[in-house]
């Protein structure tokens, strides 16, 4: 009798150590995965002109369900452009079970350039509805962003009436045509030129591709952000060079003046010029 007394005791104090030894198993739900979808597709625009390097193209899954209340981002894919062209593959991963059945969700993109500036975006609404497993979007077409020139800043009031200055050609309407690069002339029959517009658009021919960007001016002091060119190619290696030649210029040009004939003058820091008549 008195073994038996002693057993169950030592019995009841080994239970709780063998009990740390098999843990409970962990709940199902906690280990399960995160269910994901995936939107998938492409961006493109249908003009022929070159992604400029540094630009980023952005697209993004939104929940638009209320008219009153600014989109919610819900997934983004942001995507570098260090030297690829359109079209642009994307994906955007994300959790359908945060979302309601009944809402409306769309797919935007844009494409900005280095400095921020939106140079592409489309105008079309692409719906996407949860719950219906990963879906193909296909192709999304970009158009051009509608950009606005920048404002002029005012001019401070002289301190006396100045002396009128002679009558200068207008810069906008008429295109120019280079006839001198940099002291070199041009190739015969070939052309090359510049078309100043008033919302400060600029865009013309460089020798074989046609090219586009935007200017600000500012008295007799000029610049232009990086130009966008179509892709071409030469008919001959000369004509290349001379269009690389003239968009290597156009792109640092700092002044611009008219000479006593009316020809357009615009010059580097460096002091190389294009030079320019109607």
């Amino acid at each position: 009798m008195r073994l038996i007394r002693l057993a169950l005791p030592l019995a009841l104090m080994t239970l709780p150590a063998a009990c740390h030894l098999f843990p409970p198993e962990p709940d199902a739900e906690a280990l399960a995965p995160v269910a994901t979808e995936t939107v998938r597709g492409e961006i493109t625009y249908r003009a022929r002109i070159a992604l400029v390097p540094g630009s980023t193209a952005t697209v993004t899954l939104n929940d638009v369900s209320r008219m009153d209340a600014p989109a919610t981002r819900i997934a983004t894919d942001e995507i570098a452009i260090s030297g690829q062209q359109v079209p642009i593959p994307f994906a955007l991963a994300y959790d359908p079970a945060g979302l309601a059945p009944n809402g409306t969700y769309t797919v935007r993109a844009t494409i900005t350039g280095p400095d921020g500036d939106l140079f592409w975006t489309t105008d079309t609404a692409y719906p996407v509805t949860p719950g219906d497993g990963d879906t193909l979007l296909g192709t999304l077409i970009l158009v051009p962003a509608a950009t606005p020139a920048p404002e002029p800043e005012p001019e401070a009031e002289p301190e006396s009436e100045p002396e009128p200055a002679p009558p200068l050609p207008a810069l906008t309407g008429e295109e120019w045509v280079i006839e001198d690069i940099d002291g070199g002339g041009i190739i015969d029959f070939s052309r090359a030129t510049i078309l100043f517009g008033e919302d400060g658009r600029v865009s013309g021919l460089a020798s074989c591709n046609n090219f586009m960007g935007q200017y600000t001016l500012d008295g007799d002091t000029i610049a232009f952000t990086p130009l966008a060119l179509t892709r071409k190619m030469c008919i001959a290696e000369a004509l290349m060079n001379q269009e690389q030649k003239v968009t290597r210029i156009l792109s640092a040009v700092e002044k611009i003046a008219f000479a006593e004939d009316g020809a357009l003058v615009l010059s580097t820091a460096e002091g190389e010029t294009l030079t320019a008549r109607r």
